[in-house]
């Protein structure tokens, strides 16, 4: 087997310009050469330094909406409008102050649209937008209904898989595309399909959704101290065995887009431009 080489893009702005074929050209002609320098400016790998030890899949909700607005109606019990410390919040919520699901549960309420922060470190504060309060407090005809459409699509995968929700393909297909086009890994292309399709569900944009069981099942699983859905760690591998996992890493974060690719041949590379090309529309609002 050939040397493999490691190639990480970030960040990519908006108005960047990206040709899959000049870029095939250019990865295809580091592999054509031997040489012990990588074409994207790394060093070159053994096979030990480039089997991957986790697979990260693109940034969604940690939380369906159902769930987020029980979070939001807890907070609009204790705080009201005012900011609140991070650190209360966590006693507000039952978490421990350093736990993952308390982050988790924040960035889910913000890309929903419930919840804003402000500062940094011990001083961070969060608070509800007038979207959350709306969702809690509003108790005029239509307008719970009105915030909770409004929050559904506020993620900014879930506005991209739209489609899903207004002509669903198979299950099987869904999973499918989220893997081998967006870079996810299999249990966080489940756990996005399934929180999408029940969010949609739950805020009446379409029919169906957890049953009454499931939810209470997910929100057990939310409370549990578990590593996040979006990222799956491994035992470090034996020198003789190849770990059977993507090696790709796809993070989206409000700006950027953080690529990072173990290339072993060509085909690497094609993927490589799929997961781009799938992307880079998330840049452009």
């Amino acid at each position: 087997m050939g040397p493999a080489y490691s190639c990480t893009l970030m960040p990519i702005p908006s108005t960047a310009f990206f040709s899959p074929s000049l870029f095939l050209s250019d990865i295809r002609s580091t592999f054509s050469r031997r040489a012990d320098t990588s074409g994207c400016g790394g060093t070159k790998m053994t096979d030990q330094d480039a089997k991957p030890k986790f697979d990260r899949s693109p940034k969604y909700p940690f939380i369906s909406l159902r769930k987020a607005e029980e979070r939001a109606k807890t907070f609009w019990a204790k705080h009201r409008k005012e900011g609140a410390r991070v650190a209360t919040v966590a006693d507000t919520w039952g978490y421990g102050v350093k736990s993952s699901g308390l982050q988790q549960t924040v960035g889910a309420l913000k890309q929903y649209g419930l919840l804003d922060d402000a500062g940094s470190g011990e001083s961070r504060k969060v608070q509800l937008t007038d979207l959350g309060i709306r969702l809690v407090a509003d108790n005029r005809p239509g307008a719970r209904e009105g915030a909770l459409k409004e929050a559904a699509m506020r993620p900014r995968l879930f506005q991209e898989y739209r489609r899903w929700i207004d002509d669903p393909p198979s299950e099987a297909h869904c999973l499918s595309e989220l893997e081998l086009d967006r870079g996810f890994n299999p249990l966080a292309a489940r756990t996005f399909w399934r929180a999408l399709m029940d969010t949609a569900a739950y805020a009446g944009l379409r029919e169906g959704g957890l049953s009454d069981e499931e939810a209470d099942e997910e929100a057990q699983e939310e409370d549990r101290p578990a590593s996040s859905p979006v990222a799956e760690t491994s035992q470090p591998p034996s020198p003789s065995f190849e770990p059977p996992v993507s090696r790709f890493k796809v993070e989206i974060g409000e700006n950027a887009i953080m690529i990072s690719a173990i290339l072993r041949d060509p085909a690497d590379v094609e993927k490589l431009v799929r997961i781009l090309n799938a992307n880079k529309e998330m840049l452009l609002n």
